[in-house]
């Protein structure tokens, strides 16, 4: 097993095409296929399905300023809201 934690990004769909989608080809940046993914999992979330997981995320980091700004919760904005981990496991 070799594990991964990819750097900070700014899109919960870009992680989520990393992770779902094969490799880009310099000519094809947003790949359609799968091939290389066995599967994928979600953790402390309401769905199992790392589309929507993704959609959800996304959702709840737009909302996290209005959610701070009511409770009232000082902080800087964060530019980088998405990480991944991944494992690779060779044959």
């Amino acid at each position: 097993m070799i594990p991964k934690i990819n750097g900070l990004g700014r899109s919960f769909a870009g992680v989520a095409a990393y992770c779902l989608h094969d490799a880009p080809e310099p000519d094809d940046r947003r790949p359609g296929t799968s091939e290389r993914v066995g599967w994928a999992d979600t953790r402390n979330l309401a769905t199992f399905r790392p589309e929507r997981a993704a959609r959800l995320m996304a959702a709840t980091a737009r909302a996290a300023p209005d959610l701070k700004r009511l409770r009232r919760i000082r902080g800087v904005p964060s530019a980088a809201a998405s990480r991944s981990k991944s494992r690779r496991f060779t044959p």
